[in-house]
């Protein structure tokens, strides 16, 4: 493996060649069999997943994958807020700005999962309850694939404390 994919590809082939979450870190130096929460275990199952079956290819489409749907998301929503042409810029000016965090890491599972909650908030504020309910299975996912998941409440809380303003 590369050097910087190496932590998240070697702890996903030890949990699936040992069927455990690591419980203390086996491959980083200073830290070698100190207690460690391992908060990608999920993230770095999916990721050596793909890899084994697909290599490095696989895990390029995969990463190049949920970038363009987590963007065409955050498009879509900036459109359906905005109609007029003002979105562009802001936009490209955000894409441009991420470009430099397109590798294969597990902040890009946080784009991806926060841009379905945002969906599912919102069709939840409209009366649709099943989104609810798969907003919370988004959630349970996303806690298990990286520690941007306290974004998911926060931003559940934020829509839900605008809403109950726009109520009274």
């Amino acid at each position: 493996f590369p050097s910087h994919d190496t932590f998240h590809l070697h702890a996903g082939q030890w949990m699936l060649e040992h069927k455990e979450i690591l419980r203390s870190n086996l491959f980083t130096y200073p830290l070698l069999d100190k207690l460690y929460v391992d908060l990608h275990w999920l993230y770095q199952i999916c990721i050596y997943s793909i890899y084994s079956i697909y290599s490095y290819s696989g895990l390029i489409v995969f990463n190049s994958t949920l970038i363009v749907i987590a963007l065409a998301i955050l498009w879509y929503r900036i459109k359906q807020e905005s109609p007029s042409k003002e979105y562009l810029l802001p936009f490209f000016i955000l894409l441009f700005a991420l470009s430099q965090s397109f590798e294969i890491r597990p902040h890009v599972f946080s784009w991806f999962f926060l841009s379905i909650q945002l969906i599912l908030i919102r069709n939840a504020l409209k009366g649709n309850r099943l989104s609810i309910y798969l907003s919370c299975l988004v959630q349970v996912i996303w806690i298990n694939c990286h520690s941007l998941a306290i974004l998911g409440p926060i931003v559940f809380l934020i829509y839900f404390m605008g809403a109950y303003r726009d109520w009274e």
